[in-house]
């Protein structure tokens, strides 16, 4: 990634600012699409966790309802192998519409002393649910998502961005931002 020859420990390891950003959203609003693009032309030193991962078998994904509990173990194994290694930007985007859903993440980020971040992309009506829920790459039953729409949880250390939808000619295909 062009950073003088630098190995990916020493950068790793000569970043000062450690920073978990917990992407929280429904399925479709493009919480993958906002971590890249607030790391395009960024030193590329961070890493994405996500319970999704589990379910990707040969770049497929496989989703079975069954080992859900072990897709979540999966996702915290990952982020704290990534706490430990020291990985200066570390993003978490499940969908995490309860707080208590990532309040154990948290808790381990500020146990290594990283600084948290939640960012939550809005999702206002049931209309943009629909169009959020039609361009989700994992084909989320819409009840799912409707359910996480009812069920949803502010939180008051949340940074409430908007998402991108489209411009005067209606909505865009593609992801948030």
């Amino acid at each position: 990634f062009g950073n003088s020859g630098k190995s990916l420990k020493d950068r790793v390891n000569n970043s000062k600012k450690k920073e978990v950003v917990i992407v929280r959203g429904v399925p479709g609003v493009g919480k993958d699409n906002y971590v890249y693009y607030n790391e395009f032309g960024e030193d590329a030193n961070f890493t994405v966790c996500s319970s999704d991962d589990y379910f990707y078998e040969n770049g497929k994904y496989h989703f079975n309802r069954s080992k859900i509990n072990r897709s979540e173990a999966y996702c915290l194994q990952q982020f704290h192998q990534s706490l430990k290694l020291g990985i200066p930007r570390v993003y978490l985007t499940n969908v995490n519409g309860q707080r208590w859903m990532y309040a154990n993440y948290i808790r381990l980020a500020e146990s290594y002393k990283y600084d948290v971040r939640v960012v939550t992309i809005q999702c206002e009506d049931e209309d943009q649910l629909r169009y959020f829920n039609s361009r989700s790459r994992h084909n989320v039953p819409m009840s799912f998502s409707k359910k996480v729409f009812e069920d949803w949880e502010y939180d008051p250390n949340e940074t409430i961005i908007e998402p991108y939808i489209g411009n005067e000619e209606g909505y865009l295909e593609g992801d948030s931002l």
